[in-house]
């Protein structure tokens, strides 16, 4: 599906009030065509208003990264310098898109593995069917530590999980073992 085609879903889904749900997103991730996705998602990201949520923000910048097309840096950090700041002290999603400048700019030295981009995030590890929790510490009620393994590259996370008065913090390593 053409980046033009996606803008015009996601148009009838708003005016429906479905594009903020997972729904477009979680199809918009299984669609393979890296270039249009990326411009769908950079167009959003560029023409983000108070209409938009935080989490089309947060999905879209994701998506960039997961595409790894590095020849739109340029105009993802001329995107990021415009983006509005998010009132009332919640957490800035702009964060987003700079791990995603973050991922295209380590992409550029060679191609990252889903699980280096999603570390990058700080995504809860049960959330990507492609991460495998293999343990689960708790030492208090409001913190643990989640280790998991990357079925894709076999690379083992050691995940810090944080449950903070607005959200989960997950802060991700890479394993010694």
């Amino acid at each position: 599906m053409s980046a033009e085609k996606l803008k015009e879903q996601f148009v009838y889904m708003r005016s429906q009030g479905l594009s903020s749900g997972s729904v477009f997103f979680d199809q918009l991730h299984t669609n393979p065509n890296d270039y249009a996705v990326t411009q769908f998602c950079l167009w959003l990201l560029d023409s983000m208003t108070e209409a938009n949520t935080v989490l089309e923000a947060m999905r879209a910048a994701l998506e960039i990264a997961y595409r790894q097309q590095t020849y739109t840096l340029s105009r993802l950090r001329r995107i990021r310098q415009s983006l509005p700041a998010r009132k009332g002290g919640f957490r800035d999603y702009r964060q987003d898109v700079d791990r995603a400048i973050i991922a295209l700019e380590k992409s550029k030295l060679g191609r990252l593995c889903r699980c280096e981009i999603v570390s990058l995030f700080d995504h809860a590890p049960e959330a990507h069917d492609f991460i495998k929790v293999t343990n689960v510490n708790s030492s208090q009620p409001d913190e643990k530590l989640i280790e998991c393994c990357c079925d894709i590259c076999q690379r083992q996370w050691r995940v810090t999980y944080t449950d903070s008065y607005h959200y989960p913090i997950y802060r991700w390593a890479k394993s010694s073992e």
